[in-house]
């Protein structure tokens, strides 16, 4: 009875203090392990996926409308994957009027960046390169092409641009188709004869003023003698 009793104790001593190891090492062991994972999703998070954003010629060289005008900023991706999204950023004039996120692009795909513009300017996007991006610890940029918004013209030079030509205007431009060549060669011809007229009133204007410059020339010799005479 002893015996059964002493082997009792023993198990029951043994199951505790293994009951206890398990307790007291397995919190231990799961610290640990959370840690090795939290330092691995650091350590992932600095590498470059090697993507390469770059943005790509703009449709648009200028637009002139008084409507809003939607501008597309195309860009693409000539290296990896991205791992993950980007931002990008849209300025007017140098100052920000857009923020957002770039979803990841594909190895060699082709995202836009849109944005709806009711001022004039000059508008620009920029977009952030991937974390680490060539071994850089600094954020890099891409930057596009610039696009120009004209300014839209006012009411009344929109009114007068678009105005039908009066009744006027065209009786004289049917006039002037319908004109017998002849006339226009008798036009022509009585203009080059004014030129001509007004070219030999000059040059006639010119030869009298000559002559009287000579006959004041003349003249004053004429006095300057008699006063030496007299003297």
């Amino acid at each position: 009875m002893k015996l059964t009793n002493t082997r009792v104790c023993i198990t029951g001593f043994t199951a505790a203090v293994l009951l206890g190891t398990v307790l007291t090492f397995s919190p231990v062991k799961a610290y640990f392990n959370k840690t090795a994972e939290q330092e691995m999703g650091i350590q992932m998070g600095t590498w470059w996926d090697g993507s390469r954003l770059a943005f790509t010629e703009l449709n648009q060289n200028g637009e002139d409308s008084c409507d809003p005008v939607t501008l597309t900023f195309p860009i693409e991706n000539s290296g990896f994957e991205m791992i993950d999204s980007t931002t990008f950023q849209v300025f007017k004039d140098g100052e920000r009027v857009e923020k957002g996120t770039l979803e990841k692009i594909a190895e060699h795909g082709k995202e836009k960046v849109s944005i709806t513009v009711k001022a004039p300017g000059t508008y620009h996007a920029e977009a952030d390169q991937r974390p680490g991006y060539e071994g850089s610890s600094t954020p890099v940029k891409t930057v596009s092409e610039k696009a120009v918004i004209a300014e839209c013209p006012g009411p009344e030079e929109e009114q007068h641009e678009n105005a039908p030509a009066t009744d006027q205007e065209l009786q004289n431009s049917r006039e002037a188709e319908n004109e017998p060549a002849a006339d226009k060669e008798a036009k022509n011809h009585n203009g080059e004869a004014e030129n001509k007229t007004d070219g030999a009133s000059e040059t006639l204007t010119e030869e009298a003023s000559e002559d009287k410059v000579v006959e004041a020339e003349k003249q004053h010799k004429e006095d300057s003698g008699e006063v030496e005479k007299e003297g």
